[in-house]
């Protein structure tokens, strides 16, 4: 013994002996022979060994010596010192002892392990559970059960109402059930913190729900499903219970008995038990989630009681001291997350974990998001972003790395969902600083795109997205918004040049030898799309690398959904007056049907965009003002001062004020979406739009009308021909009318 562990004297191993109560007795004779036979036992477990090895093996490593190993169960791999029972492969465990007792039930047949014997042959846990020896009835719920414990005048409680006694908690000093101990003493359910160490399968240090065996890894709670059976239920393969018994089911098909809930009334399924009653899982979460002042104590809690006069009571008041439901760090009554701690300390906490950089601090330029993530008005849906979110997990690699968080960065990576979400977070945190993303996202597209595309198409089309469309679209930015409209504009244009040099490989001719013949013939085959292409071959002829090409345009016609009088005067008027309908459609709708706006220009309008001066309402409308009559003014200054979060993580703050925000501040409505919106109750937006402008098309002159409705000249001009009436085809209809009349009286006359 003394050779086989590094620095052990002798001393120490007659302590370590004493310790294992293996200084005497057959259990030193055993430990002896062992040594001989296996010197090295304490740092290798031999295939047998007596049970005084175990507790000599843990002894030696409570005094410090880590180069012993403690033998570990055969069957799960769990180091216990509990391994009593001895198997073929080994000692195992008392879970693993029990799962071995397996047969068949003398009762039901089901083949599963035997939980007890009696004169007929082995009986399951359910027929145990069922055994006139076992139930008896249950003094609180009168049901007959298996009792779990005895009270005082020896009447019988069931696990469900029997209480087990309580001790004073060493973390929070009230009186509760002991779930567990520690070096500082005993500790309630809620303070209880199960040991944490990382996961075999996502890496994350959490608590294990399954330890490791010989096979498997340890499991989190996140990674361990439960065993995988075949629902008897519903006939899934799927996260089982009861597998053993032989009739596993699913937690879908699991159902638990409906009683009557004490606050709505309903029958559903139990919550919890709480001194007003059994509560149903809706009612549970609403009053956890919705705490008011206690009748009692006048503290602000769940109110789960009532007091002798039927005033609503929190837990301690109704004579349930565990049930305070109270915030062990922050001392606010309400829902309780985990630990003992409301959401908020847990956001907080699970916040600065998932910024924190290389060396466990949150970097300065992360600050602001992390203040804005802490402070979010519903902390419980950002902690549920943080724990599911693949958004959530971008950002946590991003602020691991140490390095600064830029656009640039961003740029480099894959351009998916959760990265532009994670650039959103960041914008409005102020981390980053604004930018047109409609604009900025169409250089990292076209990489992305050009990356399986041959290459002589790359020398053509990236020049020609340099320095023609993002060049315009840069220019267009400057004078006037760059929408989601704009950016598929010019997506378009590009995949247009791609089309078409793709068919010209396919017919072995180059760009220099297109003829006006095939491109007419390649436009015909296609969709209306390909005459985007006309911007390419105007770059490509303006650089000698095409002939002189033209590509027609769709001809102009006139509007053909309008509105009758009276279809436009009651969606105005139920744009105004009707408040069923949400604020911002009633204020997008009367815009597009009194002044004939676009949608797109419309969700664009910020906060700063309505003025008031003291007698007057107007919008600014590319540095117009547009004044706005009273009713629509009333509406519109409304929906400026109203401030509705719809983002999941809160009031994080937006550098633009959107007037219609979208559901992130960062951006606005989408414009099709929100027509949708509108055609969902009865305002159809196009016929509304061609409707009002042909009427002030009708009585404003062509400058006043495309800078109210924010259209180019040429469009006002087409506008006003289609409203303004011709006159010479008017007065020639209208004399052939007279040859008409004049020739439908002639008979007349004549009969005369």
């Amino acid at each position: 013994m003394l050779a086989s562990v590094l620095g052990l004297d002798t001393a120490a191993a007659e302590r370590a002996l004493a310790v294992a109560r293996a200084d005497h007795g057959r259990a030193l004779r055993e430990i002896d022979v062992l040594l001989k036979e296996h010197p090295g036992a304490l740092v290798t477990t031999p295939a047998a060994y007596p049970l005084a090895l175990v507790r000599l093996a843990h002894a030696l490593i409570e005094a410090g010596y880590q180069a012993v190993a403690a033998p570990a169960c055969t069957g799960c791999g769990k180091i216990t010192i509990d391994l009593r029972r001895k198997t073929a492969s080994g000692r195992v465990c008392g879970a693993c002892a029990a799962r071995g007792g397996t047969g068949t039930c003398a009762r039901c047949g089901r083949a599963g392990r035997i939980y007890a014997r009696r004169p007929e042959g082995g009986i399951c846990s359910a027929c145990y559970d069922k055994d006139e020896l076992v139930v008896t009835e249950c003094s609180g719920c009168g049901r007959r059960r298996r009792a779990a414990a005895r009270m005082l005048d020896g009447s019988a409680r069931c696990q469900f109402c029997a209480t087990r006694p309580a001790r004073t908690c060493s973390a929070c000093g009230q009186q509760r059930t002991v779930a567990g101990s520690t070096d500082a003493g005993p500790v309630c359910a809620s303070c209880y913190q199960a040991p944490q160490r990382p996961c075999g399968r996502c890496g994350q240090t959490r608590k294990i729900a399954r330890r490791a065996t010989a096979t498997t890894p340890d499991l989190c709670y996140g990674c361990y499903q439960g065993a995988v059976a075949l629902c008897s239920v519903c006939g899934e393969t799927r996260p089982c219970q009861r597998i053993s018994s032989g009739s596993p089911i699913c937690r879908s098909c699991r159902t638990r008995p409906p009683r009557p809930c004490f606050r709505c009334g309903r029958a559903r399924p139990v919550q919890a038990e709480w001194p007003a009653g059994p509560v149903c899982v809706g009612c549970y979460e609403h009053v956890r989630r919705h705490p008011g002042k206690c009748a009692g104590c006048g503290v602000v809690r769940p109110l789960i009681g009532g007091d002798e006069q039927g005033r609503p009571v929190c837990g301690p008041c109704a004579g349930a001291p565990g049930l305070d439901y109270t915030c062990r760090e922050c001392g606010k009554g309400g829902e309780i997350h985990s630990g003992r701690r409301c959401f908020g300390c847990v956001l907080a906490e699970r916040a600065r974990i998932l910024l924190a950089g290389p060396g466990g601090e949150v970097s300065a330029q992360l600050h602001p998001l992390l203040e804005a993530l802490s402070t979010v008005t519903n902390p419980a849906t950002v902690v549920s972003w943080i724990g599911t979110s693949r958004s959530a997990r971008l950002l946590g690699r991003l602020a691991r790395t140490g390095d600064p968080i830029t656009h640039d960065l961003l740029d480099d990576l894959p351009q998916t969902q959760a990265l532009h979400y994670v650039r959103e977070v960041l914008v409005n945190s102020g981390v980053l600083p604004a930018r047109n993303e409609h604009l900025e996202r169409l250089a990292p597209w076209l990489e992305h795109l050009l990356r399986d595309k041959p290459a002589h198409h790359a020398r053509l089309v990236r020049p020609f997205t340099h320095w023609f469309v993002l060049r315009r679209a840069r220019r267009a930015a400057g004078r006037r918004a760059f929408t989601r409209g704009s950016a598929d504009f010019a997506r378009a244009r590009v995949l247009a040049a791609l089309d078409l040099l793709s068919w010209l490989d396919r017919r072995g001719q180059v760009l220099r030898d297109l003829t006006q013949a095939d491109l007419d013939q390649w436009l015909t085959d296609g969709a209306t799309t390909r005459r985007a292409v006309r911007y390419f071959l105007q770059w490509a002829r303006g650089r000698g690398l095409a002939g002189d090409l033209t590509v027609p345009l769709p001809p102009r016609q006139e509007p053909a959904r309008l509105l009758a009088e009276s279809d436009h005067i009651h969606q105005l008027d139920r744009c105004l007056t009707d408040e069923t309908m949400p604020l911002d459609l009633r204020v997008g709708g009367a815009l597009v049907l009194l002044f004939g706006m676009l949608v797109s220009r419309i969700t664009r309008l910020t906060k700063d965009d309505v003025i008031e001066d003291g007698q007057a309402t107007y919008l600014a409308i590319d540095g117009h003002r547009l004044m706005l009559p009273s009713m629509l003014a009333h509406l519109v200054r409304q929906l400026r001062d109203q401030d509705e979060p719809r983002w999941t993580l809160g009031r994080l703050g937006t550098p633009v004020p959107w007037l219609f925000p979208g559901q992130s501040p960062a951006r606005p409505a989408v414009d099709i979406l929100f027509g949708v919106r509108l055609h969902r109750y009865g305002i159809d937006a196009h016929a509304g739009r061609n409707t009002g402008r042909l009427a002030l098309a009708a009585e404003l002159p062509t400058s006043v009308l495309a800078d109210l409705t924010g259209i180019s000249i040429s469009t006002a001009e087409r506008w006003s021909q289609w409203a303004k009436p011709d006159w010479a085809s008017y007065v020639g209809q209208r004399a052939a009318d007279d040859a008409e009349d004049i020739d439908s009286r002639e008979p007349a006359k004549q009969t005369l």
